[in-house]
């Protein structure tokens, strides 16, 4: 009997979540232009230290059409002692729902320079990222964005340096919280 239970509440779940990010479906019986090709612009700030460079927040932007999205970062944590900045561009593919809600992947590169151990206080970093996430609308015109992902890290201080970091994006799990314009 428990696991009964238990199977009907994981078919639950797994229903209320294909619900949650799948694709609103509609027919379009007219011939010309789909309105696939729609694309929407988005601007907010975001929390992403492997595009931006810190944990700061950073200004964002995001070109989205139905099933993709091109979203660019740009952050200036500092300007007292050594100048840091960090921008960065990643590409995201819906597989699951559309650009309204759903489960992407996409590609991403983020480079600039941030604190570091060098004598001037600051390292030259280059970021390579495969990223998977969660984006939904909480509102019509509000999108919000997590991402996480395995980043490959390239710094500079004096010998270049590789590491490797697995996890969210940023303490708020790459999140980005984008208003329409």
């Amino acid at each position: 009997m428990q696991f009964s239970s238990r199977l009907a509440s994981l078919i639950l779940v797994a229903g209320l979540v294909q619900g949650a990010f799948a694709a609103s479906r509609t027919t379009n019986n007219v011939t010309g232009p789909s309105s696939s090709t729609a694309r929407s612009t988005y601007v907010g700030i975001a929390s992403d230290t492997t595009f931006c460079g810190s944990s700061t927040p950073c200004i964002t932007a995001s070109l989205v059409s139905d099933k993709s999205a091109i979203q660019a970062y740009v952050g200036i944590p500092t300007i007292k002692g050594a100048f840091l900045v960090g921008g960065g561009l990643n590409y995201k593919y819906s597989l699951v729902g559309d650009s309204s809600r759903g489960f992407h992947i996409g590609m991403g590169l983020g480079l600039g320079a941030m604190n570091g151990t060098a004598p001037v206080g600051r390292t030259f970093f280059i970021n390579i990222e495969p990223l998977m996430g969660l984006h939904f609308h909480v509102a019509d015109s509000v999108l919000l964005n997590f991402d996480t992902g395995l980043t490959f890290q390239i710094q500079t201080e004096g010998t270049s340096n590789l590491d490797l970091i697995l996890g969210g994006n940023s303490i708020l799990l790459g999140c980005s919280i984008q208003i329409k314009i």
